[in-house]
């Protein structure tokens, strides 16, 4: 099914125009013609022979539409392997997210990452000071509403990011969920970073982080009033962790890009990097691929540990195979998209690929 065309214009910047799952990023006056096509389902066909606008080479201009054309058609096969999450689900549609984001982009200035980084502080240290004295009782209420509220900082952290975007003048995409792996995470669509200062991406890659920090401050701050806002503030705590992991293209990898000057760390730059630099390339994707492959070992042992100690609970004679059976079955399941992703993801530090950016 062919995509419709979209053109994204900014009062200083360069202009989106977006063909299918790529994002171009041109000058107005090569924008602009395509406005009257926004929208459409168009083919190279119904692009090629038209005319260049006044003040564009006719080569560089007949180039493009080809790309845009190819683009709207889904032709890229051979550009590399799919991005590392999967199966996705919109949860909020690029309009919403951008009139939510533009409304929130003040929380981006420099003042506000810095407020909403102290509310994270005062809150984590109260928390920690006051745990002894608030032992957890959990219950399927509990874990329930925390659960909850926990979701509700992750989606506060995908705003963020479409945030510090919208901070620039470009509206971000929507925000969905996926697979990395088996994980179940939330993405927010901020293609338009790539257009932006080595500044203004290290804002859009760091916003998400502050925002769910300061909101997880704010639940620790309440968690004198039950266990479950401070059972969601520790689970932030963990998901800002995780996202800060540099081996997974989250937001500490794209932290780490953006500080080098990089798109990718998958691949050399073009020229070629310097010695410092590329020693360091080389060593990430050495450690990379080495705690991917050990993840891929240590979980396999992991389920098999626990499914011995179920065995052993209820007895090994006790177990029936209709109840066995499944259980072993889904565990295969898991474990083989596990090592599917894995290997993609090994794959990906050996040959090297370009994929968009999603930032979660």
């Amino acid at each position: 099914m062919k995509s419709g065309l979209e053109v994204v214009a900014h009062p200083t910047g360069p202009w989106l125009v977006r063909a299918g799952g790529v994002v171009f990023a041109v000058p107005e006056v090569a924008a602009r013609p395509l406005i009257r096509w926004q929208g459409c389902c168009l083919t190279s066909s119904d692009l090629a022979g038209q005319a260049p606008p006044p003040g564009i080479d006719p080569e560089q201009w007949q180039a493009f539409m080809a790309s845009v054309g190819e683009a709207l058609e889904g032709d890229d096969s051979g550009r590399g392997l799919p991005p590392p999450i999967w199966l996705r689900l919109p949860l909020i549609p690029a309009r919403v997210v951008r009139f939510l984001a533009f409304r929130l982009a003040f929380l981006t200035s420099g003042r506000g990452l810095i407020g909403l980084t102290l509310v994270g502080l005062a809150g984590f240290i109260h928390l920690g000071m006051t745990a002894a004295a608030n032992p957890i009782r959990l219950g399927p209420g509990v874990v329930g509403a925390a659960l909850g509220l926990f979701f509700l900082t992750a989606l506060w952290h995908e705003l963020g990011h479409a945030a510090a975007l919208a901070r620039h003048g470009y509206p971000p995409g929507g925000i969905g969920a996926g697979l990395l792996f088996v994980i179940p995470v939330l993405f927010a669509d901020v293609t338009a970073v790539g257009v932006l200062p080595r500044a203004g991406r290290l804002r859009v890659d760091v916003a998400g982080v502050v925002f769910q920090f300061g909101f997880g401050g704010v639940l620790a701050l309440m968690s004198g009033l039950g266990a479950a806002p401070g059972i969601a503030a520790w689970l932030a705590l963990l998901a800002i962790c995780w996202s800060l992991f540099p081996f997974i293209r989250a937001d500490g990898y794209w932290i780490v890009c953006d500080l080098l000057g990089l798109t990718e760390l998958e691949n050399d730059p073009d020229p070629a990097p310097g010695f410092g630099l590329g020693l360091f390339l080389r060593g990430y994707r050495l450690a990379n691929a080495v705690f991917l492959l050990g993840v891929g070992i240590v979980l396999p042992l992991r389920y098999l540990h626990r499914l011995e100690a179920v065995m052993a609970h209820f007895g090994v004679e006790e177990v029936r195979l209709a109840v066995l059976l499944p259980v072993v079955m889904v565990a295969g399941v898991l474990l083989g998209v596990v090592w599917w992703n894995i290997l993609r993801r090994v794959w990906r530090l050996v040959v090297g690929c370009n994929t968009k950016k999603d930032i979660v």
